[in-house]
């Protein structure tokens, strides 16, 4: 569902700033952001923090929707990609952080590609759902259902956020 809203907010940024060069120029600034955060991540994260980490992350990008759907315009725009692009993408790498330390915790080397085959399937079943609701939502050619497609995918990522406590605490 990640790559749904990547690609939804590319679709709002060109449809606000009715250029791409404009696209180029965010993608740049918000891709400093994303390394400057996720090398702080590296440099301080620590396991007890995990459920604070989780909780900021995930409240700090429902926010930057939230101004989104309130009212898409070019500040909006901005506030919402420096909340993902620090954000979201923590949120990734503690992903895969746990996922390769399940495979060690519960000793399945020999049966990893099976686990990571499985772990991605459901990931390329929600990108399927999602590119498709946005093909839906594209022929309709109407802001306002993507917005509701918006909310409806970040909702993803306070599940996706519990859950990965959820899994750590077992």
């Amino acid at each position: 569902m990640m790559d749904t809203i990547r690609v939804l907010v590319i679709i709002i940024t060109i449809m606000t700033f009715k250029t791409s060069l404009n696209l180029g120029i965010l993608t740049t600034l918000f891709s400093i952001c994303t390394i400057i955060s996720l090398y702080l991540f590296n440099k301080f994260y620590q396991r007890k923090s995990l459920k604070s980490l989780l909780i900021f992350c995930s409240l700090l990008a429902v926010l930057g929707v939230i101004g989104l759907l309130l009212n898409i315009n070019k500040t909006t725009l901005v506030i919402y990609n420096f909340t993902y692009s620090i954000t979201v993408y923590i949120l990734e790498v503690m992903f895969k952080i746990k996922t390769d330390n399940i495979v060690r915790e519960v000793n399945i080397e020999k049966w990893i590609v099976e686990y990571h085959t499985f772990i991605d399937f459901f990931m390329e079943l929600g990108r399927i759902i999602g590119f498709l609701l946005m093909l839906i939502i594209g022929l309709i050619n109407n802001i306002v259902y993507f917005k509701v497609l918006l909310l409806i995918v970040t909702v993803s990522i306070p599940l996706y956020a519990i859950t990965m406590y959820r899994v750590e605490k077992t």
